[in-house]
């Protein structure tokens, strides 16, 4: 699973703070060696890119990298490409940002600057770009 940096945290948990209207947000993370990890399952938020039709699916999971593998049983094309700890309801708040770009189901038309948006403002742990 995935770490994150303090600056990462702080920039995720600022970002949850501000969604939440201004109240702090409660984690089970804790820091070991410099580093963020959780002591319990956690849902992460994810981009995948399905490199046969550029669509890229924006979704959450306890293990994004299973998540994955599972999607790729379907499509060998389909590759994790950021991911970022859920702290809020963000998934929810991305699908409506980019309604007009929903191709199906959880499936969008991003383009590339849209993409390190989303890493910009989750503190994305970018897996490929």
């Amino acid at each position: 699973m995935p770490k994150l940096t303090e600056e990462q945290m702080q920039a995720a948990l600022k970002a949850a703070t501000l969604e939440r209207g201004g109240r702090p947000m409660r984690t089970s993370w804790t820091r070991r060696n410099g580093e963020y990890i959780s002591d319990e399952p956690y849902t992460w938020i994810y981009l995948m890119r399905c490199n046969r039709n550029g669509l890229i699916k924006i979704g959450r999971s306890y293990d994004p990298e299973v998540r994955e593998r599972q999607l790729q049983a379907n499509d060998p094309e389909i590759e994790l490409i950021l991911l970022f700890p859920e702290l809020g309801s963000h998934e929810r708040v991305l699908h409506a940002r980019y309604a007009d770009k929903r191709r199906h189901g959880e499936w969008f038309a991003l383009s590339h600057e849209e993409i390190q948006e989303i890493s910009l403002e989750g503190c994305g742990v970018c897996v490929k770009l």
